[in-house]
């Protein structure tokens, strides 16, 4: 794998303190991978920079960024500017599963002494119900999030596509799982040998730890990269197999490996390292 990318240059995003039910929404949503109407925006190529999710610090007195989609309900959305240069996105829960029905976070705020431009990712949190490390009552819990990407002059109306971006999820343990929809291809580490179990359906690709391990963040071993390259919407499900807060950084951008993963297809033989 090629060396890390320089980000494109992008000013800091503001969250639009806006929430509404996507039963209301009528712009017309793209499925991934389907090429854009004439009447939407010419694509923009990410060339594997970062798209920031990041929340504003309100609160002067505090050293916290904001809480984004407190108890979100299935159907709200969130809205986000300048995520990336001429893009807004917004973040809707399309599915709960075994959550009491609803997210605890959709965008936990953290520490603007812990984060910084490169490290804005969505914070999702949710709450399967039972006890820390003991298997959730009733089944795993998990939530659905469609990210849909729009042009920035247009106040989310007019979808775009965006090519050419990866989405890293680190930490992925004590038996969480995540699944990206329609990945053009995936990442996992190499050395140390990556202890996610990966399910492939179609395009789409489930990443879970099973050995009920906990890791920091840094061990590679526990991370899942996603390339799309093209899409003007992302759908991700976060999850956990057992009960209590589980947290999910989802950062649309490129990590730093220590050393080269490796690179799959989905439905194709592993490709050789790219280093």
């Amino acid at each position: 794998m090629t060396s890390q990318l320089t980000p494109l240059p992008s000013s800091r995003n503001r969250h639009i303190l806006a929430k509404g039910s996507a039963a209301t929404f009528v712009a017309a949503l793209l499925v991934v991978g389907v090429p854009l109407s004439a009447s939407a925006s010419t694509p923009i190529d990410v060339n594997y920079g970062h798209i920031i999710f990041d929340n504003p610090d309100t609160d002067p007195a505090t050293d916290d960024s904001d809480d984004i989609g407190l108890d979100a309900q299935l159907n709200d959305f969130f809205d986000y500017e300048n995520v990336f240069p001429g893009v807004d996105a917004r973040v809707t829960v399309v599915e709960i599963n075994n959550l009491e029905g609803e997210v605890d976070k959709v965008d936990e705020g953290q520490s603007t002494t812990e984060l910084n431009a490169d490290d804005t990712p969505l914070w999702v949190e949710i709450d399967p119900p039972g006890s820390n490390g003991q298997l959730a009552t009733g089944g795993p819990g998990s939530a659905k999030l469609r990210i849909d990407f729009f042009d920035s002059a247009s106040g989310f109306t007019t979808p775009v596509t965006l090519t050419n971006f990866d989405i890293t999820v680190r930490d992925i343990d004590s038996r969480q799982f995540v699944t990206f929809y329609g990945v053009s291809s995936y990442f996992v580490s190499s050395d140390p040998a990556s202890v996610l179990v990966i399910t492939e359906d179609g395009s789409n690709v489930t990443f879970a730890e099973t050995l009920a391990e906990s890791s920091n963040g840094d061990e590679e071993q526990h991370w899942a990269v996603v390339r799309y390259a093209s899409a003007s919407s992302v759908t991700v499900v976060v999850g956990s197999q057992e009960g209590n807060d589980a947290e999910f950084g989802v950062d649309f951008n490129q990590p730093n490996w220590t050393v080269d993963p490796k690179e799959i297809v989905p439905g194709q033989p592993e490709l050789a390292n790219t280093g």
